[in-house]
């Protein structure tokens, strides 16, 4: 009797164990997490996605974006969002390597969005690979999109990131400087306010926010930020139109993407020293021309439109940077163990109200 049941044990445990060893080799289950991912209005995102790469199939997502000019927001299996991996949804190219498409399903006038993200190379095996930014064709690059109460909201593209399968690191970059605009005037009357985040050793302008009011010889902007940053089309290079408030940081020359190359307008900051990851007070070097050159080019500091015809030169104002601090694992333990003193005084001083009195 012992034996039967022996026998009637083991045989199915045998069979599930072959075929569940069969759906495992079949199944490769690759987790992609998101590392340093930033759109170019400086939004983030995290998290990660699951693809059977047999399969080719999505199993399992989680992001979550953050910042820039859209809503927070979670992208995960939940009723109203969808995902597949495979082509983008966008336009009538189906080129490049398949890649993570998820999206809201929720009917106007409800809140849609749609995020893609797509590599090259694919993401067929284990490692680290950067994204794709849609510098060939948007249309199979990384961006998101979305509509807000029936507003439509442009593009943002995929600014700097990568997937890897293993542990996330954060972006290699030097110490990040906050340049702020102070005593900016222009010889118009005009005046500038605002700042950029700079990191001097790449040479690049990671965010910018800038205000300009007053007479400017009629320069059309007041606002110059990533609020609407500049869209790539499929000509490379070239930049389509985001109703005019389109920008683009090449250094510390901030032009206007609505046309092609140099961009119908431009903001242009010449510090007079190079700026340094040490912050401190930087002059700006006033703006004139080069006659020799050209009547219209503009040296130094200034603004211009109308591809540098109408333009007004900046005579006074400094750069004042003020250095971002980096998270630092020492500051939180130090933060910790401060918060965990006073909890225990609290705790104490707790039960030397409730202790009865020795008098009584």
């Amino acid at each position: 009797m012992t034996t039967r049941l022996t026998k009637s044990l083991v045989i199915p445990a045998m069979l599930a164990l072959i075929l569940f060893s069969t759906e495992t080799a079949t199944a490769e289950l690759l987790r992609w997490n998101f590392q340093s991912l930033r759109f170019t209005d400086g939004g983030t995102a995290s998290g990660f996605f699951t693809v059977d790469t047999q399969k080719q199939a999505l199993t399992d997502f989680d992001v979550r974006v953050i910042g820039g000019k859209y809503p927070s927001f979670e992208y995960n299996p939940r009723p109203g969002i969808s995902g597949y991996w495979g082509r983008s949804l966008y336009g009538s190219s189906q080129e490049g390597s398949p890649g993570l498409v998820i999206y809201t399903t929720t009917p106007p006038p409800g809140p849609q969005r749609y995020l893609q993200l797509t590599a090259k190379p694919g993401l067929g095996q284990a490692g680290t690979v950067p994204l794709r930014q849609p510098s060939d064709n948007p249309f199979v690059g990384s961006f998101e999109v979305g509509r807000f109460s029936d507003i439509e909201v442009p593009a943002r593209w995929l600014f700097t990131g990568s997937l890897t399968t293993g542990t996330p690191q954060p972006p290699p970059h030097g110490q990040l400087v906050r340049w702020t605009l102070d005593g900016a005037k222009f010889d118009q009357g005009g005046t500038a306010t605002g700042s950029f985040i700079y990191d001097a050793s790449t040479r690049t302008v990671l965010d910018f926010d800038f205000h300009f009011q007053g007479p400017l010889n009629g320069f059309p902007y007041g606002d110059v930020n990533q609020s609407y940053p500049c869209q790539p089309n499929n000509v490379g290079g070239t930049f389509v139109n985001a109703g005019g408030l389109c920008w683009v940081a090449n250094g510390l020359f901030f032009r206007n993407g609505v046309q092609s190359p140099a961009g119908s307008a431009f903001v242009q900051l010449v510090p007079g020293k190079p700026l340094t990851d040490q912050g401190g007070v930087v002059q700006l070097s006033p703006g004139g021309h080069d006659n020799e050159v050209s009547p219209w080019e503009l040296t130094g500091s200034g603004v211009a439109w109308d591809y540098s015809l109408t333009q007004s030169l900046l005579i006074a104002g400094v750069l004042r940077g003020t250095l971002i601090p980096e998270p630092s694992g020492a500051l939180n333990l130090a933060l910790g163990l401060i918060m965990l003193a006073g909890f225990a005084h609290a705790r104490g001083r707790g039960h030397a109200c409730s202790r009865p009195s020795s008098t009584a």
